[in-house]
């Protein structure tokens, strides 16, 4: 499952992203001395791209679906990152 891209739907707009182990390199260089918070964010709008339809998508979840979306990706990469600050 690690090599997997995880698949997760909102509405009807399915968001894909790599698992957490497989980051590009050059994002978490690029984000490494950025606060926790602003850093998972910042790599969500790169990998998504802050203007696609999968940012928008993101957008629409309120607090709590938000902090589900977080964790199915962190089960599913087979990580655990603590909290998100979206709590």
């Amino acid at each position: 499952m690690a090599l997997e891209k995880f698949h997760y739907t909102i509405g009807k707009h399915e968001v894909t992203l790599p698992n957490f182990g497989n980051l590009p390199f050059g994002l978490v260089r690029k984000t490494r001395h950025m606060p926790d918070d602003e850093r998972f964010f910042a790599m969500l709008e790169i990998l998504l791209g802050e203007d696609s339809a999968d940012m928008a998508a993101v957008d629409t979840l309120g607090t709590a679906e938000m902090n589900e979306f977080i964790e199915a990706w962190q089960k599913h990469s087979g990580v655990s990152l603590g909290e998100s600050s979206a709590s």
